[in-house]
């Protein structure tokens, strides 16, 4: 009789190893991107996630760095990426960027002799837009970065939102935002106040001298700590008639009904800014009603942003009401805030008679057979 031994598990065969390779690079950029191919992206996650293994920087970055060389590119977006301070690759990495006109090295830890190096290549540097949000910037980067700003003959936008950005560092690059030649657009939204409380009246003052250079096309200070009376010393220089500033994000900060009385009226009487961003800023009835009153003098403004603002349905009712009159708006925002069945009628009654497209309002208005009348919901 003979006897089998079956064995009860499976061994399953070692998945080979998957390279990085030139080729693989410049087939996912054919998913993304159009002829000429100029645009490279590279996310940490969806190579881990297509590859099935870690990012291996010894390895898998020395082919990215490659890949750019060999292309010429108008904008490189890397995502998630861990450069360490070797300065062989970082050089060589550095150098290979030079051309590139669009820079966004978003969620990466970059070491300082990354921002060292940048700092003294801001002469040979093409780049126009330089975004680094979320990369977590210490005292050496914003350094280096401060040097670049005051160098680069080309750089007209930089962004440096949720980096980690203290009072004191952000002291440091207004600087270098206040000497730069170039630049038009500043993003620091997400100001930290590196375990204490943020100082938002010396804040204010320095936002105030980068406004009243009268260089800066477009300012972010979304998530800044502001308060209404920060708000009073912002808006003292937005009044200037030959203002070039005509983009303001103000979102997800404390500046209350008095802080958006200060920022309209200025905006009122110089008729410059178009962009409005002032969302989730707790301005309650009573703000609402101060936009309401300002809102019809605001003769260049475009784009207004007050959502989640808790603004009651009696100011909602007001502010719609003023969109009768002649207004410039090209897009309102409003969602979450409170609606009544009086909103409902007005808002019908202003997109039927075409004084507000619809695509022009985050808002529209729906018959809701449960209580037999109309109500406002959300468009999309």
């Amino acid at each position: 009789m003979c006897e089998y031994v079956i064995s009860d598990c499976y061994v399953t065969p070692p998945t080979p190893f998957k390279h990085l390779t030139i080729l693989l690079l410049d087939c996912w950029q054919r998913e993304y991107d159009k002829r000429p191919y100029r645009h490279f992206r590279f996310s940490r996650l969806e190579f881990e996630e297509k590859m099935n293994r870690t990012f291996l920087f010894y390895l898998d970055f020395k082919v990215i760095v490659k890949f750019i060389d060999l292309r010429i590119l108008k904008s490189v977006v890397l995502r998630g990426v861990f450069v360490i301070g070797e300065p062989d690759i970082v050089a060589t990495f550095l150098k290979v960027l030079r051309p590139v006109k669009r820079i966004e090295l978003l969620l990466m830890h970059l070491p300082d002799l990354f921002f060292k190096i940048l700092g003294e290549c801001g002469l040979v540097m093409s780049a126009t837009n330089l975004i680094l949000d979320g990369t977590p910037l210490n005292e050496n980067a914003v350094r280096g970065l401060r040097s670049f700003l005051i160098d680069s003959k080309t750089l007209e936008e930089i962004s440096v939102a949720n980096c980690d950005i203290s009072q004191f560092k952000f002291a440091m690059l207004a600087d270098g935002v206040h000497k730069s030649t170039s630049l038009k657009i500043f993003d620091c939204s997400g100001l930290i106040g590196n375990y204490i409380t943020l100082e938002t009246r010396k804040m204010a003052s320095i936002v105030s001298s980068l406004i009243l250079q009268n260089k800066l096309e477009v300012l972010k200070l979304n998530n800044c700590q502001f308060f209404a009376q920060d708000m009073e010393v912002i808006a003292e220089y937005l009044y200037r008639t030959k203002s070039k500033l005509y983009e303001l994000e103000l979102a997800c900060n404390n500046i209350d009904s008095d802080g958006v009385r200060y920022l309209l009226r200025a905006i009122a009487k110089s008729g410059t800014l178009k962009r409005l961003d002032i969302s989730r800023n707790g301005l309650g009835t009573h703000g609402g009603e101060v936009v309401a009153h300002y809102l019809s003098s605001c003769f260049q403004l475009e784009y207004l942003n007050i959502e989640t603002n808790k603004i009651g349905a009696s100011a909602m009712n007001l502010i719609l009401t003023t969109l009768k009159k002649p207004v410039t708006l090209k897009y309102l925002q409003v969602r979450g805030n409170e609606f009544d069945l009086k909103s409902a009628t007005i808002l019908r009654r202003i997109l039927k008679a075409l004084v507000l497209p619809q695509d022009t309002i985050d808002i529209t208005s729906r018959y809701d057979g449960s209580f037999d009348n109309f109500r406002v919901v959300p468009y999309f």
